[in-house]
């Protein structure tokens, strides 16, 4: 069985979401079923690239250094001519667990 990158990625976003990667064997559809675990509400599909745009992660840099204490520090992405109701809201995977994990 091939384990390719972009596999291990999902399993390790399956494990801690407490939920199970899906197997791409003809289906489409979300790559982690979190069904009956804390994050439930989530619908998570992953991605994995060799590398992120620099701007979002100075971006984030900006954010984290910026947040104070008891802030979550997150990065909006607009794109220009698109409404603001579809802007993407970017967050640490680590961020999102302390702040919505329990």
């Amino acid at each position: 069985m091939s384990d390719a990158r972009w596999k291990k990625h999902e399993r390790r976003t399956a494990e801690a979401f407490d939920g199970a990667r899906l197997p791409r064997t003809g289906r489409t559809g979300r790559d982690v079923s979190t069904e009956g675990g804390r994050y439930s509400w989530l619908c998570i599909e992953c991605k994995d690239r060799a590398r992120l745009p620099d701007y979002l992660h100075k971006g984030m840099a900006q954010a984290v250094a910026d947040a104070g204490p008891d802030e979550l520090p997150v990065v909006v992405l607009h794109q220009r001519g698109m409404r603001a109701e579809s802007d993407y809201v970017c967050l640490r995977r680590a961020d999102f667990v302390e702040w919505f994990g329990d």
